[in-house]
């Protein structure tokens, strides 16, 4: 079903804007801040978010993004991400996103977070012991393969919290199954994509054999986008070629070049190839893209290629300072300060949506590079007889085997 134009959306969005300000107005640190941000979003969606003709196409809505953008990475860059998502909610975009089976545009706040998530350092203690308490309570009526198949599927399927719950409840009622190794490391995994690196690093621990140990740690740091402690363990796992496509995940192709090094001739060759094409990708600048859309709101956004994003922004932007300085003019002080407030808040996040972009458009092009030197070594044979079940399970995984 066709979204509703701009003007149509416009409304809702400043609604929602106006109860993040509320909210915030009286707030003085980070951490209250957050709680009250997260809070006016819970109302908006509560008793205000039903009232619109028009509801947001986007997956998730611009409300639920706002308070997974606080829940992973606080209240001064979730508010940011919150404003830029907002300007970036129209229809002139919709090619530029993945979408789901029904045509909704995907964009979760992961795709933003440009200074990477906020994680758990700490295990959970509590819910480890609920974890063992659900397995006693339900105990397995399958055999361990059974058991395993059927948390695959839910992996297969995204079910990353119910995944992990089948595969821990293996693990507590037969910790000595053959498919221990199996089930910690996409437990761990499955942990990663929760932000919670200490339970996911707990798993990973648990794994014996210390190169798929490693491996596996490789993969739970890029998960969490720390793609420097990634590559050190890429290393220690001892793996030339996964510590190779690392390195040019943390953007350093000279480490990847070193990696790539002692690799059979025939491989080699194509690797250092893919190694020079993502040197050469054209890339736009973070910085010049946020000064751009500091100096004149949009032109970052035009800078990084995105028009349609420029021109909400322009538009978004030029209504709300030129409100605020009317009212001020006018000596309507209460409304000169909550339009001011209102404006800061957008003006911030169309500075962070510009330098995203120029981020995104530097990561969809490495990564576009990457899938396709993937795809050619699945092509040509090289990983041979690699057991997905076995030593070479974490390596499997990341070149999709």
């Amino acid at each position: 079903m066709p979204r509703a134009p701009v003007v149509r959306t416009s409304g809702r969005c400043l609604a929602l804007a106006a109860a993040l300000a509320a909210a915030l107005s009286g707030v003085g640190c980070a951490s209250a801040g957050e709680g009250a941000a997260d809070g006016a979003l819970g109302f908006y969606q509560r008793y205000l978010g039903d009232q619109w003709a028009w509801h947001c196409d986007f997956q998730p809505s611009c409300s639920s993004f706002g308070r997974q953008a606080l829940a992973e990475q606080g209240a001064l860059v979730g508010l940011a991400m919150t404003a830029d998502r907002l300007q970036r909610d129209h229809n002139f975009e919709r090619d530029e996103y993945p979408h789901d089976e029904w045509g909704h545009p995907l964009d979760p706040p992961a795709d933003h977070a440009l200074f990477g998530p906020r994680v758990e350092e700490e295990p959970r203690a509590e819910d480890r012991e609920l974890q063992q308490a659900l397995a006693e309570a339900s105990p397995l009526v399958q055999d361990d393969a059974a058991q395993v198949a059927f948390a695959d599927a839910l992996w297969d399927r995204h079910e990353w919290a119910h995944a992990r719950l089948e595969y821990e409840r293996l693990l507590f009622a037969r910790p000595a199954s053959p498919f221990a190794a199996h089930c910690h490391q996409r437990a761990a995994l499955c942990l990663a994509k929760s932000r919670r690196r200490g339970d996911a690093l707990a798993h990973v621990e648990a794994i014996v054999p210390a190169s798929e140990r490693e491996a596996t740690r490789a993969l739970v740091e890029r998960e969490l986008a720390r793609p420097a402690a990634a590559l050190r363990a890429a290393d220690a796992a001892q793996s030339p070629l996964l510590a190779g496509f690392l390195a040019l995940e943390a953007e350093q192709p000279a480490a990847a070049r070193e990696r790539f090094a002692p690799l059979p001739e025939a491989l080699r060759a194509d690797l250092l190839a893919t190694v020079d094409a993502v040197e050469r990708r054209p890339q736009k600048s973070k910085v010049v893209a946020g000064t751009l859309s500091a100096l004149l709101p949009g032109a970052g956004q035009l800078y990084v290629g995105r028009p349609g994003d420029a021109l909400v922004a322009f538009t978004t932007n030029a209504v709300l300072i030129g409100g605020t300085v009317v009212a001020a003019r006018r000596d309507q002080d209460a409304a000169a300060i909550a339009l001011g407030f209102v404006a800061f808040g957008f003006w911030n996040g169309n500075i962070y949506g510009a330098a995203n972009g120029a981020a995104l458009q530097q990561r969809n092009g490495r990564d576009a590079l990457l899938d396709a030197a993937r795809g050619r070594l699945r092509q040509s044979g090289f990983f041979g007889g690699l057991s997905p079940d076995g030593e070479g399970a974490a390596f499997g995984l990341y070149f999709g085997l």
